[in-house]
Parts: structure tokens; sequence; C-alpha cells
């Protein structure tokens, strides 16, 4: 350079910093572990009541005597109960199936309540297709 004047005179050059971290929005904050476990009660509810149903078809009701004292509410009780696994698993899946990362007791109540929603839907099939051939 002949005339020896800095290259970047009018250019303000400010020093460097170190990048803060991000602030957490409120999608990528971890969500509540007990929310997470009381929403897949219901469901996991369902399940272990009806691998009471099929284990005391195998015994001979012994699995099943709990239900002896509901009598004959005993299975409105469990169909009430049914109902309320079906909206937390739909409730679970609103608010858990995009979150990423995914902590273990997210991944259980998805785990409990995906796979009830299927049986359900199974079942649901099973009955259109049955009352369709009629």
């Amino acid at each position: 350079m002949p005339n020896n004047q800095p290259i970047a005179t009018d250019i303000n050059v400010e020093p460097l910093a170190y990048a803060r971290p991000m602030e957490r929005s409120a999608a990528t904050t971890t969500p509540d572990p007990v929310a997470a476990v009381v929403s897949c009660l219901p469901g996991l509810i369902c399940w272990l009541v009806l691998g009471m149903v099929l284990v005391g078809n195998v015994t001979n009701g012994r699995s099943v005597m709990w239900m002896r004292p509901f009598g004959a509410v005993a299975p409105i009780l469990v169909l009430l109960c049914w109902a309320v696994a079906i909206l937390t698993a739909i409730g679970s899946l609103v608010c858990y199936v995009r979150l990423k990362p995914k902590p273990w007791y997210v991944v259980l109540n998805l785990v409990i309540n995906i796979t009830g929603l299927l049986f359900t839907g199974g079942i649901a099939l099973i009955i259109a297709f049955a009352m369709a051939s009629h």
C-alpha cells in the first residue's frame, strides 16, 4: 500500500465477546413429571385390569377377586376408567409427541397411552366388523 493508511478506517470494529447461552423458550422446558405420571395412570390401571382378567381366566378367577366387593358396578367402573384413559391419552399425545428431547417419564407415558389407544382402536374395529356382519 503506497499511502500507509489503515485498510478499514470507516468501519466500527467492536472487540469479540463470548456468546451467551440462549434463554429457554416455553416450548423447550422440561415437562412436569407429576403431570406425566398422573396422566398415564388411567391407562396403566386399565392395562392392569385387563391383565388380571386374562390371568383370572387361566387361574379360575382368583386374580379378579378384588372386583367382587364392587358387584355389578365393577364393569361400569372399568368402562369409566377406560373412557378417562382415552381422554388422558389424547391429551398426552397433544402435549408430549412433539417434545424433544423426551425425559424417561414422558416416554413411559407415551408408551402406555399409545398402546392403550391402539388397543382401543382394535377393539372398536372388532365391534364395528361384528355389527356390520349382522
